[in-house]
């Protein structure tokens, strides 16, 4: 799997968690891979790193054997912090004659706020989930194959014992 991004679960956007960082892998290979969006199609995750690691870490150094050469390349991202309009579905939006406002206000790359679903309102599954980060992939300095002009979402439970990736084009 190659990894997206991590994200800071920082407690003054997402509350008291007992986890610190969210890391999110998908499946990249040069064919298609089918299942890369579902959030439980096995083609993609999210790990949580708690707010203290107990366990052993693997030390890597430059005199271990590499299984091949990556480019890693690494951005500075600048926050605005903003205010997000409540979700509403489309057709509301519609009625209200506000739709092309709303998308204005939430289509981009960030980290938490309102989802704006490309296709229609996709959790992973039922309960409560809030808004990691959404990853527009015409927005996004590098490369991510999330369709045709797709969008990756990453959600956490509302216990904070889960993270799932989904994306949709």
């Amino acid at each position: 799997m190659r990894f997206i991004a991590q994200f800071s679960l920082a407690p003054e956007l997402f509350g008291d968690l007992s986890v610190q960082m969210a890391y999110v892998f998908m499946t990249d290979e040069e064919t298609y891979v089918d299942g890369t969006w579902l959030p439980d199609g096995e083609e993609n995750a999210v790990i949580l790193q708690p707010d203290r690691w107990d366990d052993s870490m693997a030390i890597i150094t430059d005199d271990m054997p590499h299984q091949e050469e990556h480019y890693l390349t690494e951005y500075e991202v600048i926050l605005h912090p903003d205010e997000d309009p409540d979700y509403l579905d489309e057709e509301e939006y519609r009625q209200r004659g506000d739709w092309k406002s709303f998308l204005s206000k939430v289509y981009e790359s960030k980290i938490g706020g309102t989802p704006a679903f490309l296709q229609y309102p996709e959790y992973p599954d039922a309960g409560k989930w809030v808004l990691i980060a959404q990853l527009a992939s015409t927005l996004l300095p590098n490369e991510l194959n999330f369709g045709d002009s797709g969008v990756g979402y990453v959600f956490l439970s509302e216990s904070g014992e889960r993270a799932k990736f989904l994306w949709q084009g």
